[in-house]
């Protein structure tokens, strides 16, 4: 299996003081989830075949799921299996994080200070702003660069404001959702996935040093975590249970209506995945969407506002275990969300055409 230079992928890869949660603060909501299994079912044969093809195109597997949130249409293809989330993670701990707020525990307007040991790996618009504005930023601008810009620094910072990485799995079990397992933040993440342990140094790390870790641990230990983790359940989510998780927050399930439409709206600002799920979509299709990218695996998740006041589509699209480079596993999500709509919006046509 071809696997992307240590360098290149890291690029791909997108302790604070001043406000703590109140650890007892229960998430929003929580004592009125409704866990309500929803099956998917079997998928049409032609759609199945199709993804079948694409899933070729992607050099790896091709996991989808997805749901029409108006008339509850939905279907799935390896929608049952576990895939790494790499950075769609970031979602569901976005979501902990909003529930928090909702509760009172954290306001977006406050100041946190950030310093040398809150930086992580990866492309960062938080790391440059912060070390020339004295390493202050604001909860909104964290969640911002956290969802939009996946933005790894960020995403520790509030995971950890939030009460870790358990808070959030265990939300996710509270909504019946067991199939999206959050067990390490986006740090640890990142290590695992270099084939080093983080559990095994108590030294203190700074971005320099996550650095020279994975430097140190080179290609070949990167190369065989990534065929080793291709099928861990950790940090992982099955396609039928993060389309669940979209169709519930879009629902307003999950949060208050004004946290609901923050989230949503930075979701529509997602700037790593125009070659995604948007590409192939009619020009200016709204989408609110996270993707995720670490070695041989490639994802994005979403909610695509369809044309001619059709809808709204929740999808869920991950390779995993790909031999392909980055640019064509994108373009076969590409077209999957691409196949997908055309066969939602020629579904919902037929129906219209019937009943009248």
């Amino acid at each position: 299996m071809r696997i992307l230079p240590l360098l290149l992928i890291l690029s791909l890869l997108c302790s604070c003081g001043g406000v703590q949660p109140s650890v007892d603060t229960e998430p929003a909501g929580a004592d009125s989830v409704v866990r309500v299994a929803e099956p998917f079912g079997a998928i049409d044969s032609s759609l199945q075949e199709s993804l079948r093809t694409i899933e070729r195109m992607s050099g790896g597997r091709l996991g989808c799921a997805a749901i029409h949130l108006e008339s509850g249409w939905r279907t799935s293809y390896r929608g049952r299996e576990t895939f790494p989330m790499a950075s769609v993670a970031k979602l569901p701990m976005a979501i902990e994080f909003l529930r928090q707020v909702d509760s009172g525990a954290f306001h977006l307007d406050s100041l946190v200070h950030l310093t040398a040991t809150d930086h992580r790996p990866g492309a960062s618009v938080l790391y440059h702003r912060t070390r020339h504005a004295g390493g202050v930023a604001s909860l909104h601008a964290l969640l911002e660069a956290m969802v939009a810009a996946s933005d790894n620094t960020a995403s520790d910072v509030l995971l950890r404001l939030a009460g870790g990485a358990p808070r959030v799995d265990a939300l996710m079990t509270t909504l019946g959702l067991e199939g999206i397992d959050i067990s390490h933040d986006e740090g640890e993440l990142i290590l695992l996935w270099a084939g080093v342990d983080p559990g095994k140094d108590d030294s203190v790390w700074t971005r320099d040093r996550f650095y020279g870790k994975i430097a140190e641990a080179g290609d070949t230990a990167w190369n065989a975590a990534a065929a080793r983790l291709a099928d861990d359940p950790a940090d992982a989510a099955m396609p039928e249970e993060m389309a669940t998780l979209l169709a519930k927050l879009h629902r307003g399930e999950l949060l208050a209506r004004p946290t609901t439409d923050t989230l949503l709206a930075i979701m529509h600002r997602t700037a790593t995945g125009r070659r995604r799920i948007p590409a192939l979509l009619p020009a200016g299709t709204p989408v609110a969407h996270k993707t995720g990218t670490i070695s041989s695996t490639t994802n994005d998740v979403g909610i695509i506002q369809l044309p001619d006041g059709r809808g709204h589509l929740a999808i869920a699209l991950f390779i995993k275990d790909s031999h392909s480079g980055v640019r064509q596993r994108e373009h076969a999500i590409a077209a999957a969300a691409q196949l997908v709509v055309q066969h939602v919006m020629a579904r919902e046509n037929s129906i219209e055409v019937a009943g009248r």
